[in-house]
């Protein structure tokens, strides 16, 4: 966690960031971004940035900054997107330290007034990629004149606000950019347009464009007062020109230099007449004009005659009519070429239109008429607008349509007539119309008749949300066989009969939603929408007589249900029972959305919910039976389950079993009350998204955790105090936002290594939000926490450092201290008893070993270890075998090295292994014995077995005579000799049988 900035991919789901900070960021990029907020001192507070980020937005704090070094940003070679809010008090250049591939700069001074920040010469000339460049709220001035000079890439320069009464300052600046292809420049400040004096406009050459390549160029000024001859002529063509003009400053406009405005927008007072605006339409080939608060009681046919090139034409404006009591309509004849109208604050609500039209209107193809206090529409109205496309008559006052109104549109596709009075429809009112789209939102229609719709036979959309509709009646849309959406929310619908929607075969998405269902739908009443892919209903009521409301959804929708994508169905806030009633499944990807208070399933085992791949719960209680129904949800990749805090208890383990989880929402959910709640978040290896949204829990530890390895984001707003241990994060290799909205936690040490992970581990961005509606991102070094009073919240940061931390010294001392100590001991304890510790050690792994074997009365697999030299082998088998194993009953079985020891096995573990798997141990004594490393550790774990368990499991023979001077060497076997009986092997052949009696005798005792 950055103590400043955040982190993310802008190609993210960024809906839990405040991402207001980079609002300016292009959308149609996917970049790694850092936004940054409280800047103080940039080199400081960015420190420790990924150098590979694309994207840098910064916010200063308020007030003046101290001067700003953009070869700062040469660390990251890859930033490509730079926005800078603030003022400084002087921007440095990069110098030797370039920005290869910074394309995008913006620098935003607002807030802290006009910026004066002095910026030196060719500041921007190394940024050698810089495509696009933005300087808002800078005092322009402050700035040397060629600030701009050497930027040879530059394609779109926007200056807003550039604090500048004269537009000399913003033209000397940017004449040299040879590159530029759009200007847009916004100064309301400037009030005179003026001739430039700067030195490279005062020369004896020819005034020829400068800007070669300039394709856009938006020029904004506030009230201008005065235009100079030839002010603009730098600019020649110009896209949009938007200002407050009077008359005399208007007609002064074409000596401005200017050919061409592609746009214009004039406002200023009443006295500027229509004939004076068009005369400098037609004077600069301007093809869109917006007028506000003009004089319109010359507006005539002769008025706009000059007018004859517009191609848009808007009127309107506070008190644009308030000279006009009546508006002479015949002034659309002269606008021939005239494509799209818009006519707002019309008091003539005659709306007498086609009357004084001698000809039809064949340019017109788009014509708005709001805010115009229109009553009432009579028939034939608009027949002179023969080729009109889109008729838009919202926010009147319109409360009665005469049959054949629209008459003669004949190619009429979109007409809206939302926020009226309208109560009723008709089936003449729209005879004629070849309507696309109708839109009738917001009025006060109460009824739909059999038929109403019959003639709009192309209708594709229609729209009559939040009207007063309480009844439909059977065929109502009867005709519209192209309807594709319709929608009719938030009206008073009490019934849906079987014929109610007939004849809507094209129909794919019909929204139903808050309408007061009352009673139940009919049976089969969406079973003839053959093309419906999206259904909304609600919400859904049955009588109150009636304690649950029980849908059996293939009742209602037969075949259909098969082919929705998205179906939602909402009860409000009463009990729902939904029955699937057969073994129909979607063959979409269904989108299944349910509300109520409580929602039950009968037959939960249908393979209908296996289809449904995103739900969305709304409810108490999600049942079936009195099981949680998430479980039968088996191909589920989002699941959004809100419920409430006060809700009876319901066990959410089987979560776990959706094992396709991808995404997880749990929304007002008590884990408080859950017996397991960790387990609900077990075996979701594919879950990406967790999302909890006013929950309670206990603690956040790793059991929650330990199967999330795909989780990249985890939001927790938690309700309740609540501690998070260490052992939580380890898990979550993947997770890249942790975002803790509201976070309440205890001020316990065990909560302390929040402090260090959030600011240490880089992989994941930590953002803290407060809990406000619009949350404001805060600081590490800010969060509280709850003490064990309960009532004192201190800084959590200060609480771990005077609790939690010991000091470093300390710490270091105790250290080295024990360090040395456990040198010396081991030291120690290597001189004292060196030889006796690795037998010691094999010793009680072998006594380890047989103490936990489950049988202790046969537990000995040999009766005798046979310890021997491998030169000694032959003797082994031609005599000890033989007298020994073949000998019986009962028959004895030795251990041998050569035949018994497991391949591959340590040779020390071999021998431990086979020396406490035997009775006995038998060392076959000779020099070659004596020689031999192997078998004088054999013979040391044998004399430490022996004296560990104080039994007589050790045998010595002697294979041969060997003098007491070369035993002594071996002071283990010399002590053996001088204090336990042992057996010589007779060089006498006669005396070989008494021999092998007396040892098999030994050898065969239990």
């Amino acid at each position: 966690m950055h103590p400043k900035c955040q982190i993310y991919d802008s190609g993210e789901d960024l809906g839990h960031f405040p991402t207001w900070i980079c609002s300016y960021l292009p959308r149609h990029v996917e970049h790694y971004t850092a936004a940054c907020e409280d800047v103080t001192a940039i080199e400081e507070d960015l420190l420790g940035l990924p150098p590979n980020i694309n994207t840098l937005c910064v916010c200063m704090t308020d007030g003046k900054n101290n001067l700003m070094s953009l070869g700062f940003f040469s660390q990251f070679q890859d930033l490509d997107y730079l926005y800078i809010k603030g003022c400084f008090t002087q921007i440095l250049p990069s110098g030797k330290s370039h920005l290869p591939n910074l394309q995008h700069l913006h620098l935003d001074g607002m807030g802290s007034g006009c910026c004066d920040c002095h910026t030196g010469p060719h500041t921007f000339r190394d940024l050698v990629k810089l495509s696009h460049l933005t300087i808002w709220g800078y005092r322009l001035s402050a700035m040397a004149p060629d600030v701009f000079h050497g930027m040879t890439q530059l394609q779109s320069f926007i200056i807003i606000e550039p604090c500048v009464h004269d537009l000399s300052e913003i033209q000397c600046r940017v004449m040299n950019i040879k590159s530029l292809i759009k200007l847009n420049i916004e100064a309301p400040e400037i009030q005179s347009l003026n001739q430039s004096n700067c030195s490279i406009l005062n020369t004896n050459e020819s005034m020829t464009p400068v800007f070669n390549n300039l394709a856009i160029s938006d020029l904004s000024f506030g009230e201008i007062t005065h235009v100079e001859e030839g002010a603009l002529a730098w600019l020649q063509n110009v896209t949009r020109l938007t200002g407050a003009f009077s008359q005399e400053v208007l007609q002064r406009l074409p000596l401005s230099g200017i050919q061409q405005i592609r746009y214009f927008s004039c406002s200023g007072s009443n006295e500027i007449d229509i004939e004076s605006i068009c005369n400098v339409v037609f004077l600069l080939s301007i093809k869109t004009l917006y007028l506000y608060n003009g004089n319109t009681s010359s507006l005539s046919m002769s008025s706009v005659e000059l007018c004859i090139g517009l191609e848009y034409m808007y009127l309107g404006g506070p008190g644009f009519f308030h000279s006009t009591l009546y508006l002479e309509w015949h002034f659309i004849s002269s606008l021939k070429n005239l494509i799209q109208l818009t006519i707002d604050g019309l008091k003539d609500n005659r709306l007498d239109i086609c009357s004084f039209q001698k000809q039809p209107i064949k340019s017109l193809t788009k014509l708005t008429l709001e805010l115009n206090n229109i009553e009432m529409l009579f028939a034939k109205q608009f027949i002179c607008f023969g080729n009109l496309q889109y008729l838009d008559l919202a926010d009147n006052s319109i409360s009665n349509i005469e049959d054949f109104a629209f008459l003669g549109l004949t190619n009429l596709e979109s007409l809206d007539i939302s926020r009226n009075k309208i109560t009723q429809i008709n089936t003449n009112t729209f005879f004629g119309l070849q309507l696309t789209k109708l839109t009738l939102r917001l009025n006060k229609l109460h009824m739909l008749f059999a038929k109403q719709f019959s003639c709009l036979v192309k209708l594709q959309h229609l729209d009559l949300t939040q009207n007063l509709i309480s009844n439909i009646e059977d065929f109502a849309f009867h005709g519209l066989t192209n309807l594709v959406s319709l929608d009719i929310t938030k009206n008073k619908i009490t019934q849906i009969n079987a014929n109610t929607f007939f004849g809507l075969h094209s129909l794919t998405w019909l929204d139903l939603r808050n309408n007061p269902l009352i009673h139940n739908i009919e049976a089969m009443s969406f079973t003839h929408l053959t093309s419906l892919r999206q259904v909304f209903l609600g919400q859904v009521h049955n009588p109150l007589t009636e304690p649950v409301i029980k849908l059996n959804l293939t009742l209602i929708f037969g075949g259909i249900l098969s082919q929705l994508t998205h179906l939602y169905i909402s009860s409000a806030m009463r009990p729902m029972q939904l029955i699937i009633g057969s073994n129909i499944t979607s063959k979409q990807n269904l989108s299944l959305q349910l509300k109520g208070q409580t929602v039950s399933f009968q037959d939960c085992d249908r393979p209908f919910f296996q289809s449904v791949t995103h739900l969305h719960a709304d409810a108490e209680e999600f049942l079936c039976g009195s099981e949680f129904m998430g479980k039968y949800f088996t191909s589920v990749e989002t699941f959004d389950y809100r419920s409430k805090l006060s809700a009876t208890s319901v066990d959410l383990t089987s979560i776990n079993q959706l094992i396709h989880l991808r995404k997880l929402t749990l929304r007002q959910v008590d884990l408080l009350i859950q017996r397991s709640a960790d387990n609900i978040f077990h075996n979701l290896t594919k879950l990406e998204v967790l999302e909890m949204y006013h929950c309670r829990i206990y603690s956040l530890e790793g059991s929650l955790t330990k199967d999330l390895k795909s989780l990249k984001t985890l939001y927790l707003h938690i309700e309740n105090i609540y501690n998070v241990f260490y052992s939580f994060t380890e898990p979550l290799s993947s997770l890249k936002y942790l975002i803790l909205p509201q976070i309440q936690i205890f001020c316990s040490c065990d909560n302390a290594w929040i402090i260090t992970w959030a600011k240490v581990y880089r992989q994941v961005e930590v953002i803290m939000l407060t809990p406000y509606t619009n949350p404001v991102m805060y600081a590490l070094e800010d969060l509280i926490c709850l003490s064990d009073n309960g009532i004192d919240t201190p800084n959590f940061v200060r609480y771990t450092e005077a609790n939690c931390t010991t000091e470093v010294g300390f710490v270091l001392f105790a250290a080295t201290g024990l360090g040395v100590l456990f040198f010396m001991l081991v030291v120690l304890v290597h001189n004292l008893a060196g030889p006796y510790l690795l037998p010691l050690y094999h010793i009680t792994l072998g006594w380890l070993s047989e103490a936990m074997r489950s049988n202790t009365r046969g537990r000995y697999h040999y009766d005798a270890f046979v310890s021997y030299s491998g030169k000694d082998e032959s003797w082994v088998v031609e005599e000890l075998l033989p007298n020994v194993e073949q000998r019986g009953p009962p028959f004895l079985r030795l251990c041998l090295h050569s035949r018994d020891f497991q391949l591959g096995k340590d040779i020390v573990e071999n021998i431990t292994d086979s020396l406490y798997r035997s009775r006995h141990t038998l060392c076959l004594v000779s020099r070659h014995y004596l020689r031999s490393n192997w078998c004088s550790l054999e013979m040391k774990l044998a004399t430490s077995r022996l004296q560990v368990e104080q039994r007589d499991i050790l045998l010595l023979v002697f294979l041969e005579k060997i003098p007491p001077r070369r035993l002594s060497a071996h002071h283990r076997l010399a002590r053996l000799v001088k204090t336990r009986t042992y057996l010589d092997w007779p060089q006498d052949p006669d005396q070989h049988q008494a021999f092998w009696d007396r040892l098999w005798a030994k050898l065969s005792e239990a």
